[in-house]
């Protein structure tokens, strides 16, 4: 179904688009969700790159959809046991959402 969805956003839309990324962010907890570690990562990668490309790496922090795919691709980096990668990841996630939505509405 994300498949589907995510071919109509990339013609209607184009790749770059961000109701597009955030197809791609889905279909990427979804392959993490069945264990499919090495297809998510790719997915969620290419997320992360298309989010900074349009709107630059130094606003990703303030951008919910991709601290949520920095999230979904620390949890994979746990899960492989890359420990170094996923706590710079959720530290960066972290800082991020603190600055969105504040330390009173996290729960941390």
């Amino acid at each position: 179904m994300y498949m589907r969805a995510l071919e109509g956003y990339e013609k209607a839309l184009g790749a770059e688009h961000t109701l597009t990324l955030t197809t791609v962010n889905n279909l990427g907890n979804l392959y993490a969700n069945r264990g499919r570690l090495d297809k998510a990562e790719k997915i969620y990668v290419r997320a992360l790159e298309g989010y900074e490309k349009a709107f630059g790496p130094e606003n990703i922090p303030t951008f919910i959809p991709a601290l949520n795919t920095m999230s979904g691709l620390a949890f994979l980096f746990d899960h492989q046991d890359r420990v170094e990668d996923a706590r710079t990841l959720y530290s960066e996630a972290l800082l991020g959402y603190r600055k969105v939505v504040g330390d009173d509405l996290l729960n941390v």
